[in-house]
């Protein structure tokens, strides 16, 4: 698809924005094509002919494609003045659509964030392209008029962030009560905002008073988002003792943040305590690397604990360019117990992936053209 195509589609895809918006409905539009052509389009209707907030332009778009033309989807591209929201490029996903391109970031909704943190189910997302701003000075405007409509909607921001005259005293006030009604997860998005805008509106010196809230939001949360955060407004304050504070919420929920902290910290014994608590854990393979190193009189179990969180990883993606690549961590693994003079267990390793994963021919198959196995 060339750029002058990009820019065809996506002026159609504006004027169906701008047709939603005449008729009363927030300005997106969507349309999807296939060899060039446009099968489908829609734009939202979440306002009329009555309110439903799941009507959105991408999800009407998918709605209207041919079910005979499914087969095909991944030739399909989606073509949207606004980046895709969590619900639309799931249901993307789904479909199978093979690429998107946006008009504008969604700087408060926006999807493509995770694309990168998708469960294996969805190889790495599954959209194979996600392509934008294209024709941003258009479309930025209508994303500002689509913000605006959103923000009254009763989903909307208004009555949370948008309220006049509010200093940091009130916004501080919102996050007592919620952190005195017991911090409850239904409202820590709110309080999260409410978070950032008293980071926004002082100075150093009265950041420190945010820092409960902001560990309590963590607490509730356990994302690497509000660790982050509660890091930042730590700093501004000048305090150290928040990763002594959130430690086992930290070690529970974020084992790969604990184990780089503890090993800045020189704590490598303490590291590798963790490592085996959590090496089963979804992150654990993002410090598998930097534990190896950091570990001076490296033990085998470890060194294949580490390696493997990473082979087993790619295998659950199940695809054959992560086999391949889970193949040549194997081979590394290989070299690394040869040079460790332990290659006896070299062996072992192989038989537990064979028989952990017997029924996937195509991993098997892989295994067999990097040597192996043998048949």
């Amino acid at each position: 698809m060339t750029k002058r195509q990009d820019k065809k589609f996506m002026e159609q895809a504006i004027e169906l924005a701008l047709s939603s918006e005449r008729a009363g409905n927030i300005p997106v539009g969507a349309l999807i094509t296939l060899d060039d052509s446009i099968v489908a389009r829609g734009f939202s209707q979440v306002l009329q002919p009555d309110y439903h907030p799941g009507r959105h332009a991408e999800i009407l778009a998918l709605q209207n494609v041919d079910n005979s033309l499914w087969p095909r989807a991944r030739e399909m591209t989606c073509y949207t003045t606004l980046e895709p929201c969590v619900m639309c490029a799931g249901t993307l996903l789904l479909h199978g659509i093979g690429r998107v391109v946006f008009g504008a970031h969604d700087v408060a909704g926006g999807a493509g964030c995770i694309l990168d943190h998708l469960p294996p189910y969805y190889d790495e997302g599954g959209v194979y392209r996600w392509d934008g701003p294209l024709m941003p000075d258009v479309c930025d405007e209508l994303y500002r008029r689509a913000d605006v409509a959103f923000n009254e909607l009763p989903v909307g921001r208004a009555s949370w962030t948008t309220e006049e005259n509010l200093d940091a005293d009130d916004h501080l006030q919102k996050l007592r009560l919620w952190l005195d009604s017991g911090a409850p997860p239904s409202g820590a998005r709110k309080a999260r905002a409410a978070a950032a805008e008293y980071a926004r509106l002082v100075d150093d010196e009265r950041i420190g008073d945010l820092l409960p809230y902001a560990r309590a939001i963590f607490e509730v949360t356990t994302t690497l988002k509000d660790f982050r955060k509660l890091e930042r407004y730590a700093r501004r304050a000048g305090s150290g003792e928040v990763f002594h504070q959130v430690g086992e919420t930290l070690r529970e929920h974020l084992p790969d943040i604990w184990i780089k902290k503890s090993l800045a910290r020189g704590e490598v014994d303490e590291a590798v305590e963790c490592w085996f608590e959590n090496e089963g854990h979804r992150r654990s393979r993002h410090c598998a690397d930097e534990l190896v190193r950091a570990t001076d009189d490296l033990e085998i179990e470890l060194l294949i604990s580490c390696r493997l969180s990473t082979i087993n990883y790619l295998i659950g993606r199940r695809q054959r360019r992560h086999y391949r690549r889970a193949c040549a961590a194997l081979r590394k693994l290989r070299d690394e117990l040869a040079d460790a003079g332990s290659l006896e267990y070299w062996q072992f390793v192989l038989d537990d992936i064979c028989d952990r994963y017997e029924s996937r021919p195509a991993l098997l198959d892989e295994l067999r053209r990097a040597g192996f196995i043998q048949d």
